[in-house]
């Protein structure tokens, strides 16, 4: 094999493992719950190439799903990559974290045993 087609082959399979790594965007109708209220703790774990964050919402209104109601205290995950993290094919993660105390709307995704806010974009302050 020449050298410019090794280097071709090599290519391609980076690009294709960065893509299968980004996860596509969703939008906020791929949510299956959206709740209003607030924010009541925000929980963080520190990896080596990540921050993941579980945020406690206090339910003021459920607008869409199933199994919660208002008063219950609903938790959502997000995550952010490190800055400095291995340059290794991977989602860089959601775009902000609420702050203790934030009034918002959520929009997550609830499957199994995990509630992930929509990537990037997950929420929204409201007043």
């Amino acid at each position: 094999m020449s050298r410019s087609a090794l280097f071709v082959f090599v290519a391609l399979c980076f690009v294709t493992a960065v893509a299968r790594a980004e996860r596509p965007p969703e939008s906020q109708d791929d949510a299956t719950h959206v709740v209003v209220g607030e924010v009541a703790g925000v929980y963080v774990r520190e990896t080596r190439e990540q921050h993941d964050y579980v945020i406690k919402i206090l339910v003021e209104k459920v607008e869409r799903g199933e199994g919660v109601q208002e008063g219950d205290a609903f938790y959502a995950e997000c995550f952010q990559r490190k800055r400095n993290a291995p340059r290794i094919p991977a989602p860089y993660g959601h775009t902000s974290v609420p702050r203790e105390g934030d009034r918002i709307r959520a929009f997550v995704i609830r499957g199994g045993d995990r509630s992930e806010g929509i990537y990037k974009d997950w929420y929204v302050k409201v007043k």
